[in-house]
């Protein structure tokens, strides 16, 4: 299963200036225990937000320009070789903007949170 797991608000942003711009208690709830356990997809930019690989999940980055490697952690170079090396595990897509362009054609379920700021 292929994923995609946003929150965005009711005028569709979902990032300002590289940063989520809401903090709502409870917000990643759903993130949280729909990851856990599987793979996550995100960008670059997505991951050097967060600034470390998320627990309990495989942590895979997209980067035509940075290498991340480590415990649960691996960078490659494309969205197509990052659901090689997940095959067979579920998959959740979790940004940034060019990620979840690319891969609406392919996606099995989207995961939407709605935030009214």
């Amino acid at each position: 299963m292929i994923g995609l797991i946003v929150a965005r608000s009711k005028n569709n942003v979902i990032g300002k200036n590289g940063n989520i711009p809401w903090k709502i208690k409870g917000e990643q709830k759903q993130f949280r225990e729909l990851t856990t356990g599987n793979v996550v997809i995100m960008g670059r930019k997505s991951y050097e937000e967060i600034g470390h690989p998320l627990p309990n999940r495989m942590n895979i980055v997209v980067s035509t320009t940075t290498e991340y490697q480590g415990d649960n952690l691996v960078s490659v170079k494309s969205l197509e070789d990052a659901l090689l090396l997940a095959k067979g595990r579920d998959v959740y897509i979790s940004g940034g903007y060019g990620l979840f362009k690319e891969a609406l054609q392919i996606v099995d379920k989207m995961y939407i949170t709605e935030v009214d700021l």
